[in-house]
């Protein structure tokens, strides 16, 4: 039992860092464009 709330807490964890890893990229991505249409 205690196995799989772990396995749980990991895979919520690793979803929560996916999203920010995909949040961040975009943000970084979209700075990217807006400096490259300035220039």
């Amino acid at each position: 039992m205690y196995i799989a709330g772990v396995c749980d807490y990991l895979s919520q964890l690793l979803l929560l860092f996916y999203l920010c890893f995909v949040y961040v990229l975009f943000l970084f991505n979209w700075s990217v464009l807006s400096v490259m249409e300035r220039l």
